[in-house]
């Protein structure tokens, strides 16, 4: 199967903005350690309704993404190849809501 996201391991840096924070989300990688990723702003404003905590659980979430979908894929295998358990639909759509594509995609 082809990657069609950056593989991880992906962290999170803290950057404080002039009204707030971004927690910026990338590959721990050396070509994004100053560019690239996504950023969760925290503006401290009163239209803002999230937290620094909140978004920073949202950073945290969307770093280990790429890890918890390769654990997904493996626990799918594992279903198939013990033939004692049966992946359950919310486990296939899982993944392939991640991957965009069909498991029988994922696993050639």
């Amino acid at each position: 199967m082809e990657l069609k996201h950056t593989p991880g391991p992906w962290i999170i840096k803290t950057h404080k903005t002039s009204i707030g924070n971004c927690f910026r989300v990338h590959p721990d990688h050396e070509k994004y350690r100053e560019h690239g990723g996504a950023c969760l702003y925290n503006d401290q404003t009163s239209l803002n309704p999230h937290s620094d905590g909140e978004q920073k659980a949202n950073a945290r979430l969307i770093a280990v993404s790429p890890e918890m979908l390769e654990h997904l894929k493996d626990f799918y295998k594992l279903c198939l190849s013990l033939k004692i358990l049966k992946p359950t639909e919310k486990l296939i759509d899982t993944i392939e809501k991640a991957t965009g594509q069909k498991i029988e995609e994922i696993l050639k």
